[in-house]
């Protein structure tokens, strides 16, 4: 009788994580037919994601030569392609395989929605026939806090498929004021990120960050990768400064250094952490707080 109510409790148990296996199955399906990655002149420029109505979403940088050059009347090529992660193995080296987009003609012909753009790193884009998309991603409509569950989605270093990582958000902050110039024409002063601690790498610029809910269905975006925060490694640098000089100042004065002495030890480790923080060129992920985009297809007048 106890074997079979073992066999009975195993059974249950397995469904269970085939169940929970397939969930994760469809969710990043889904993920694969809604991020997709972004060419120009034939070469990678980084990820971008579909929502509602399927516009697709992007860094400004990634585009900015031609944003400017369209704002100033002139002549570039502007057309953008695009490849959903299961269409990437058709690639080749012409763009003959890939799927035309533009930059909507809002960010070169209206000062605050260019301004909102550059200074959110945020920009919108639209296929003239949607080839390819046929599945979006919901944008949240509440905000992250930090130590949520979060997942990037994107194509790190050019990879021909999609990279899925996960972390968590470990800190939100806000960025350099506006000049004051463009203050008055934008309904932000400063732009707003969150860190965490998925990969991050060239070409992941632009995907998603995404909470997971408690069904696919309930997945949301609460962010766009930036990047990296390179500047951290000043602050590393003076630190690594600070804690050299401590060591330094005990040898100076024959203070005989032992790391069994708590203090002496803590500076150490300290010090040998800093230092390999530095040499690893360590960069802490950065993505925009969704916040600017809700507020950027407002300006527009997207659904969302």
């Amino acid at each position: 009788m106890k074997k079979i109510v073992i066999l009975i409790i195993l059974a249950i148990l397995s469904e269970q994580l085939f169940s929970q296996s397939e969930t994760d199955r469809f969710r990043f399906l889904k993920l694969d037919m809604s991020v997709v990655k972004l060419f120009h002149k034939g070469k990678p420029i980084g990820s971008g994601f579909v929502i509602k109505n399927f516009y697709i979403v992007t860094n400004f940088h990634l585009v900015e030569q031609i944003i400017e050059s369209k704002k100033n009347k002139e002549e570039i090529n502007d057309t953008i392609y695009y490849n959903p992660s299961l269409h990437n193995e058709l690639e080749s080296q012409d763009d003959r395989t890939r799927n035309p987009a533009f930059v909507l003609s809002n960010f070169f012909e209206n000062d605050t929605i260019y301004n909102y753009g550059k200074y959110s790193d945020l920009v919108i884009l639209k296929s003239p026939n949607n080839k390819n998309l046929t599945s979006y991603l919901p944008i949240s409509r509440k905000n992250y806090f930090r130590g949520d569950d979060v997942i990037a989605a994107g194509f790190p270093l050019a990879l021909q498929n999609l990279t899925i990582s996960s972390g968590i958000v470990g800190n939100e902050f806000f960025g350099p004021f506006v000049p004051k110039e463009i203050s008055s024409l934008i309904p932000f002063a400063r732009p707003w990120y969150g860190q965490s601690d998925f990969i991050n790498a060239p070409g992941s610029s632009g995907g998603p960050v995404i909470k997971l809910g408690n069904t696919k269905d309930k997945d949301s975006i609460v962010g766009i990768v930036w990047g990296g925060r390179k500047a951290l490694n000043q602050d590393i640098s003076s630190l690594l400064i600070f804690y050299e000089e401590k060591l330094n100042d005990i040898v100076s004065k024959k203070d005989t250094f032992n790391i069994d002495l708590p203090e002496h030890r803590e500076l150490f480790e300290k010090y040998i952490i800093l230092n390999s923080l530095k040499l690893s060129n360590t960069q802490i992920p950065i993505f925009t707080n969704v916040y600017h985009l809700r507020e950027l297809l407002d300006l527009i007048g997207l659904e969302y």
